[in-house]
């Protein structure tokens, strides 16, 4: 990422630790015009707070009442070349940004900052939905289909996270006909605490596959006999139970 910035642009800006930056708002005209000089298209951004010295991601809610709004850009048409999809995704941001109305809450969250996403052509991350309703994303993801989007698998897993986002809908299928190869990101999944997106895993892409049932089964036998409370709460030894007995592995 350094690369595509000068010295001067960087020295404004925040390091987060996964080595992306975060500038002011003020300084966010300069970051996404030269972004775009880069060939790059403008996905997107967030808001991130610094707090203690360590950047939040733009979904962290800082209070009870308030989360960091984002921003997102449309896709690339069919009928626009690269060049007109970077200075149109420039525009956009622009216009997001100034319609979210930001002034106040700027002015009183000093450590407030700006981070863009972007993209080149045929980077994989173009295939990633940018909110529940990024149909078009999702869809460009199932035309691409395996492998393009292994690099992306992680992210695409994310939106299995509530089966009620209409983007999930469109790509759980896409996703269980995967197989195989999504199983060191579905063993990453329930190694978290997630017991919805568990739950969702369980029924939307185990039930659809075999051999990421069997390579789960360990997994899935320990909740079907021994679930932890928030298991039980989420009705996961349930799921476990019908979808080892689907694939004869009870």
């Amino acid at each position: 990422m350094s690369e595509l910035f000068p010295k001067e642009l960087l020295d404004k800006g925040y390091e987060t630790p996964d080595g992306s930056f975060a500038w002011q708002y003020s300084d966010l005209p300069e970051v996404l015009q030269t972004i775009v000089s880069g060939n790059k298209a403008i996905l997107g951004g967030g808001m991130s707070a610094i707090v203690n010295g360590r950047s939040l991601n733009p979904f962290t809610m800082v209070d009870e009442d308030f989360e960091f709004p984002m921003w997102s850009t449309k896709p690339q048409n069919t009928d626009e070349d690269w060049t007109s999809y970077c200075r149109r995704t420039f525009e956009e941001s622009l216009s997001e940004l100034d319609s979210l109305k930001l002034d106040e809450i700027i002015q009183h969250n000093e450590h407030i900052l700006f981070r863009p996403v972007y993209a080149g052509s045929g980077d994989p991350l173009l295939l990633v939905p940018r909110d529940k309703h990024d149909h078009a994303r999702a869809e460009a993801a199932i035309a691409a289909g395996y492998p393009a989007v292994e690099p992306v698998l992680p992210q695409l897993l994310e939106w299995l996270q509530d089966m009620n986002w209409p983007v999930a809908q469109t790509l759980a299928t896409f996703l269980a006909g995967i197989g195989p190869p999504l199983i060191p990101h579905v063993k990453k999944i329930f190694e978290t605490d997630d017991e919805i997106w568990k739950y969702w895993v369980i029924r939307e892409i185990l039930t659809e596959s075999q051999p990421l049932t069997e390579a789960l089964q360990t997994e899935l036998k320990r909740i079907a006999s021994s679930p932890t409370k928030s298991e039980l709460e989420e009705e996961l030894d349930v799921e476990a139970r019908e979808v080892l007995e689907l694939h004869r592995l009870n």
